[in-house]
């Protein structure tokens, strides 16, 4: 398995760009949120419920228990792993896109991308 991929199993749906996982990466395992890359779902907050939408949304998706693979960017300004998560290793659509093609997370410019991300390199693990 490619070094950047992580295996890692659902925990919970917080919102609708960031699950709760156990990550696991060669002999080890840490709980953490993950920051779903290249979109943004709406906040929880927001006055219509899109927010909420698209969080009910997602669990439908990631449900607790799910075995997912994560394509691990980096880690962004808040200490979260950045990713695209795939259902399985051979997944041709990511979980990602699916929110964004259901019109429940709007695609990231590449600047916006660029902005999330931490400016120092930190070990995760």
């Amino acid at each position: 398995m490619d070094i950047n991929v992580l295996k890692a199993t659902i925990l919970r749906v917080s919102d609708g760009d960031t699950p709760i996982c156990n990550i696991r990466w060669l002999d080890m395992s840490k709980t953490a949120r993950v920051r779903m890359a290249s979109m943004n779902a709406p906040e929880l907050s927001n006055p219509d419920a899109s927010g909420i939408a698209a969080r009910d949304y997602l669990a439908t998706i990631l449900t607790p228990g799910l075995q997912v693979f994560i394509l691990c960017h980096i880690v962004d300004n808040f200490g979260r792993p950045l990713g695209t998560i795939y259902l399985s290793k051979t997944a041709t659509k990511s979980v990602n896109q699916m929110m964004v093609e259901a019109n429940h997370a709007k695609p990231l410019s590449l600047a916006t991308q660029i902005s999330l991300i931490k400016k120092s390199q930190i070990n995760y693990f």
